[in-house]
């Protein structure tokens, strides 16, 4: 677990939450389809994407952001500004990956338009949503929800922050009556959250 710990790139996750993705996506791709892909959405400076590399190094994963911060925010619930995170270094974070996770793709670009990359045939099995606002988030639903494999996770960051309360809110709204797996906050065994939403469909 240490090793896996050893990012060199900078992640806004503490260690409950980094525990719980590679929980996650360490479950995932043990038990699901090994040709279905993994994906972060908002991966911001690398860190967590690197995490998920190091655990699952023979799955591909593909890393997208922006990397040029937030989109045009829209929802009133949105704590967030446009372009906030936008202080990233996207050359030296392809050029980090190039060189060490030959199972890595950063994709670079804001949502909608970023998925046009994949085909009607991609399939995926781990998704890390990690992206604050309303927008974005129901970008990543209309998505991936439909190419998630049955039995496949959707785990989402910061839910349950103050500042996300539109991300929050599509989260919500898009459970409310779904029919999965499991659905639930993550909390440990004192009932402490995680700030972190899991969906197994």
């Amino acid at each position: 677990m240490n090793q896996v710990f050893n990012t060199k790139l900078p992640t806004l996750l503490d260690t409950t939450r980094l525990c719980n993705l590679i929980k996650y996506a360490v479950r995932a791709n043990e038990t699901m389809d090994s040709n279905a892909v993994f994906a972060e959405f908002g991966s911001y400076k690398g860190g967590s994407g690197e995490i998920i590399a190091k655990a699952c190094p023979n799955r591909s994963l593909f890393l997208i952001d922006s990397y040029q911060g937030l989109p045009d925010l829209q929802d009133e619930r949105d704590f967030h500004h446009t372009g906030e995170f936008s202080d990233v270094d996207y050359i030296g974070t392809v050029g980090y990956f190039k060189m060490l996770y030959q199972n890595v793709r950063i994709l670079k670009g804001f949502s909608p338009s970023v998925f046009e990359f994949f085909d009607d045939k991609t399939k995926f099995t781990f998704l890390h949503i990690d992206v604050d606002v309303y927008r974005s988030g129901k970008d990543a639903i209309d998505f991936f929800w439909p190419k998630l494999l049955p039995g496949g996770y959707m785990l989402w960051d910061d839910y349950g922050f103050s500042s996300c309360r539109g991300l929050k809110a599509i989260v919500d709204e898009f459970v409310e009556n779904l029919d999965c797996k499991f659905k639930g906050e993550l909390v440990d065994p004192d009932g402490v959250s995680s700030k972190q939403y899991l969906i197994i469909k």
